[in-house]
Order: structure tokens, then sequence, then C-alpha cells
């Protein structure tokens, strides 16, 4: 029975696997106190001597699984107080499984987050568009402005000349008007 636990462990943990995939984990080693006293006095470990009737699916039988092993480095001792089974026994190289519930709330903050950029892309870009036309506007104005005090200038000139040549045309009427006089 103590040699089934794993076992069955394993079996429990490949039939719960809801998305089927290949991110298989082993599930924590087996609590010290239920390993035979046999096994304690040989020098195995409980995942070690747990190893040897489980296998990872896929694998040859023959292979050791290293993350297993490497997750209880010490020998089990029997006066472990206050064991708790899986906590702290994943080792820093192992990867952690992703329950169904944390693959989808990783896509729905994916999601969110692309939106957000997606979001301010497009902020930004109507941004710099009214910045491209009050821009275009101001250049707009400055060339009516400029184009307007071209045209006052040209009608001051204008207003000059026209002064001029009905100064030259009073002149020239008012000679006529004296010479006439002259003669009649």
């Amino acid at each position: 029975m103590e040699e089934n636990v794993y076992q069955e462990a394993c079996n429990v943990y490949s039939t719960c696997n809801e998305d089927a995939s290949n991110d298989y984990e082993e599930p924590c080693a087996v609590s010290p106190s239920k390993v035979s006293a046999r096994k304690r006095a040989s020098g195995l470990n409980p995942a070690e001597g747990a190893s040897a009737s489980s296998k990872v699916p896929g694998s040859s039988g023959s292979e050791p699984n290293d993350k297993r092993q490497a997750a209880d480095p010490e020998p089990a001792s029997a006066e472990t107080a206050g064991y708790i089974p899986g906590v702290g026994m994943r080792s820093p190289g192992q990867s952690r499984v992703w329950t169904s519930a944390m693959l989808k709330t990783y896509a729905v903050v994916t999601m969110v987050l692309i939106f957000c950029l997606l979001g301010v892309t497009t902020f930004l870009a109507m941004k710099m568009s009214d910045l491209k036309l009050t821009l275009a506007l101001n250049k707009l104005d400055k060339k009516t402005t400029d184009d307007l005090s071209d045209l006052k200038l040209s009608v001051s000139k204008l207003d000059t000349k026209t002064a001029g040549i009905q100064a030259n045309v009073s002149g020239w009427i008012y000679r006529q008007q004296v010479r006439r006089k002259c003669f009649s």
C-alpha cells in the first residue's frame, strides 16, 4: 500500500488535468511519516523511493526524474514536526503548473493590455494629426497676414501714385483754364 500511494497520486493528477496538455508536473513528495522504516534506513529519500514505481507519461521508465529527486535533497527523518505536504517542496528550477483559471486570467489580462496599448496609440495619432492641422492653420494664417500686409502696401503705393497723378491733372487743368482766360 505504501509503495502505491505515489502511483495513485500520479493517476489522480493525470485524470484531473483539464486541458490534457503536456504541462505535467509531479505531485508533492510522499510524507516521510508514511514511508516505511526500511526505505528510511537505506538512505533513500521518499521521492527517490517512490520514483521506481511511478513514471512520467511518455518516458521510457528507466530514466529517473531529476526534478523530483532535487525536491528533497536531505534524507527523511522520522521526527519531522509540523510537516505539511507540498509546502516548500518545489525546487527553484522546477516549472509551475498553470491551471486553466490562471491561463484564462493570463489571456484576459493580455487582451486588456493590448487594447490599452491600442487606445494609447490611437490617442497619440489623433493628437499628432491635430497638432499638424494646427501648425498648418498657423502657417496659413501667417501667409494670409503677410499677403494682407503686402496688399496694404500696394494699396498705399497706388494711393500715393493716384494722388500724384491727380495733383498733376489738377495742375494741368488749372493751367489750361488760365491760358484760356488769357486768350479770351
